[in-house]
């Protein structure tokens, strides 16, 4: 689930983002690669409905950091 979550976020796919967060989905869970967060494709790629839907769970780490300088992918 982990990963189809990630992958969600980082296609903005707000409906499977929903969906994985309401059946169990770690709103912090990040990128094996370099530790990218759904939070971080959000803000990145300007994705502001995401955005707010990450924003808005509960126990959502604002502070999370990506472990390289620059988000891969996309």
């Amino acid at each position: 689930m982990k990963d189809s979550y990630i992958k969600a976020c980082a296609e903005n796919n707000h409906s499977l983002v929903r969906e994985r967060l309401s059946s169990g989905a770690d709103v912090n869970w990040r990128t094996d690669e370099d530790g990218s967060a759904g939070l971080h494709f959000a803000a990145c790629y300007n994705y502001g409905e995401l955005l707010e839907l990450l924003l808005a769970q509960t126990g959502v780490d604002v502070n999370i950091r990506i472990t390289v300088s620059t988000i891969s992918g996309k």
